[in-house]
């Protein structure tokens, strides 16, 4: 079994890995859109891939919630480093989760008010 540190390490890289081709994949497909209108990015964002599932939506929701997750693990890293008192360090831990999931559950709820309205 790892410890705590090695599973946050592994971790932290394995969401680095998983957004390596998301922002590659994400850039490409802004730059071909570029200057598209609002009705054509909609229509791109909601394009059916396999089995008929919004592939786009799917892909970019993904994106979002590695990169918040990611972004949760590096905070919580400097917290760690660097807040030496226990109970600011735990208040600031909690004020990342709540940050980290904010910030992910705006972008997916963002992504899906899109595709319904």
């Amino acid at each position: 079994m790892s410890s705590n540190a090695t599973q946050h390490f592994v971790l932290q890289r394995f969401t680095a890995m998983i957004q390596i081709p998301l922002v590659v994949w994400l850039v490409i497909s802004l730059l071909r859109h570029a200057g598209d209108s609002r009705a054509d990015m909609v229509a791109w964002l909601g394009r059916p891939g396999l089995l008929g599932l919004p592939l786009t939506a799917i892909l970019l929701g993904l994106f979002l919630v590695s990169v918040g997750y990611h972004m949760h693990l590096g905070m919580n890293d400097i917290i760690d480093d660097y807040i030496h008192k226990k109970g600011t360090r735990g208040l600031l831990h909690t004020v990342n989760i709540l940050f980290a999931l904010g910030m992910a559950g705006a972008g997916l709820l963002s992504i899906i008010s899109i595709l319904i309205v």
